[in-house]
């Protein structure tokens, strides 16, 4: 039921859906970075096959226009191979690891506190090397802010991430912005390889100014992620997206 759900109600084919069995640890830890093994060439998706899929809603509230998800070239071996050591990522975030940077977009649906977060910056940062790109935006929760700039330099203390509180726009590595800010880093998305939108669930309704913003970003980056331990709603059908 789930799998027609995803299918017949929000439009994912069935090769874009993925489950996982198994009793999964409940973790708490960081990760660790290490430099890309030489040898290794990341194929480029700055080109993206596929013309652009418009997100228009009836009302008119949403125009952006979203790439649709296609492969991004890395082999599964590819991508283990761009696991940091120090990670220490249990069997089901490497599985995800690798679903996640196979793709230009996924959902990341695992449950809370199975690791998402570990998951999501692996997966960014792999898939960020095949963009030509050398930025990532983080859209979460103002609680949750410093909480993924903590992660984000513990997995990968060579980059820089800083948190944009809605002045200055940082010129770093990852930027973090909380959705009610997020609509000012919209010109710099274009600079941006990957997006990761935490708590994606948020953004259910189409009238809102975040969600808008949102799809704005996301037409400017060429790899879309989003997160969310509850993505399925309480009615198989919301209106408002009707």
């Amino acid at each position: 039921m789930i799998t027609n759900n995803l299918m017949t109600t929000a439009g994912y084919k069935e090769s874009q859906i993925l489950f996982r069995q198994g009793s999964f640890e409940v973790i708490e830890g960081s990760l660790g970075g290490r430099s890309i093994e030489d040898g290794i060439k990341l194929p480029a998706i700055l080109a993206v096959e596929a013309g652009p899929k418009s997100d228009v809603v009836a009302d008119g509230q949403i125009q952006a226009q979203v790439s649709g998800i296609k492969p991004t070239g890395l082999t599964k071996n590819q991508i283990k191979s761009l696991i940091p050591s120090e990670a220490e990522a249990l069997p089901h975030q490497i599985e995800g690891i690798v679903f996640a940077a196979s793709k230009t977009g996924c959902l990341i649906a695992d449950d809370m506190g199975t690791g998402k977060t570990r998951t999501s910056i692996v997966a960014a940062k792999i898939a960020l090397g095949c963009t030509q790109r050398n930025l990532v935006i983080v859209i979460a929760p103002k609680s949750v802010l410093y909480k993924w700039k903590r992660e984000i330099l513990r997995v990968y203390p060579q980059d820089t991430a800083e948190v944009f509180e809605g002045q200055l726009i940082p010129s770093s590595n990852w930027i973090i912005v909380n959705y009610e800010t997020a609509g000012r880093l919209v010109e710099k998305a274009e600079d941006a390889g990957v997006l990761l939108v935490d708590e994606a669930h948020k953004l259910k309704e189409s009238k809102t100014i975040r969600t808008r913003a949102a799809f704005d970003i996301a037409s400017k980056t060429l790899v879309k992620y989003l997160i969310s331990a509850t993505p399925i709603l309480n009615r198989e059908s919301y209106r408002d997206w009707e």
